[in-house]
């Protein structure tokens, strides 16, 4: 995997990088699209792996209005 990749569409925000020496040189993911089962949340995945390659996933589901208080905290954030 490249140091870094982005995959994004409408639907989809997929961010990854491979050897990230932030944390701990391990690839990071973070996937970002509307919850399949609930088209009124976003679904959040974060995943990192371990030295030997296990992979550790975590999920979050926001709302409507979680997301759009994230979407501005970003914005504010990127224009700084």
């Amino acid at each position: 995997m490249n140091k870094h990749s982005l995959t994004i569409d409408q639907d989809f925000f997929d961010s990854r990088y491979a050897g990230e020496e932030r944390d701990d040189a391990n690839a990071n993911e973070l996937s970002v699209q509307p919850d399949g089962g609930d088209h009124n949340r976003l679904s959040l995945l974060l995943t990192n792996w371990d030295a030997q390659g296990h992979e550790f996933d975590n999920t979050f589901s926001l709302t409507k209005e979680e997301a759009r208080i994230l979407g501005t905290m970003l914005t504010q954030w990127s224009q700084k």
